[in-house]
C-alpha cells in the first residue's frame, strides 16, 4: 500500500492531537498522584479541628471517598437523640469560631413532601461542610460530609 499525499496529510494531523492527549494523561497522573495525600491529610487535619457533635455515636465508618483530588469527599454517619436546632446551633457557634461561614440551610424533601429533613452548609475558602438531619429513611440520624470547594452553593 502507498501512502500518497492527501492521505498523509489526513493521519498527519492527528498526531499533534495524540501528543497533547498524552502529555495531558501523564501530566495529569503525577499531579494527582503528589495531590491526593495532601488533600486527604487536608481533611483529616479539618475533621480533628471540627469534630462530631457531643451526643453523636458514629454508625459504621468514616470514610473518603473520590479517586481524584477534584472529587475528594469524606463523609460519617452518627446516630443521636439531639434535636436539629441544638445540633444546628451547636455547628453555627463552632464553624464561627474557626471562620467558616454558613452559607445554605434547606429543607430536604423526599418526593417533594417534606418529611422533617434539613441541610446545614458552611464554607471557608477552599472546603464545605454539610450536616445533614434524616428525615429517618436513612441508617442515620445526622451525617458530616467534608469536601473541597463551595461554588455548588450560590443559589
Amino acid at each position: 500500500m502507498r501512502l500518497d499525499s492527501d492521505t498523509f496529510a489526513k493521519y498527519i494531523g492527528v498526531i499533534p492531537l495524540l501528543i497533547a492527549v498524552l502529555i495531558y494523561a501523564v501530566g495529569d497522573y503525577f499531579i494527582r498522584r503528589q495531590t491526593e495525600p495532601v488533600a486527604k491529610e487536608k481533611f483529616a487535619a479539618l475533621w480533628r479541628e471540627i469534630g462530631p457533635h457531643p451526643s453523636f455515636v458514629p454508625v459504621g465508618d468514616c470514610q473518603t471517598i473520590g479517586k481524584q483530588v477534584y472529587a475528594l469527599f469524606f463523609t460519617c454517619g452518627f446516630s443521636s437523640a439531639a434535636e436539629y436546632a441544638r445540633v444546628s446551633n451547636y455547628y453555627m457557634e463552632k464553624m464561627t469560631s474557626l471562620n467558616w461561614k454558613k452559607t445554605k440551610e434547606t429543607n430536604n424533601l423526599l418526593w417533594g413532601v417534606d418529611r422533617g429533613g434539613h441541610t446545614i452548609y458552611f464554607c471557608n475558602d477552599e472546603s464545605q461542610l454539610s450536616i445533614d438531619f434524616s428525615n429517618k429513611s436513612a441508617n442515620w440520624d445526622y451525617s458530616i460530609t467534608l469536601k473541597q470547594g463551595c461554588s455548588s452553593l450560590n443559589s
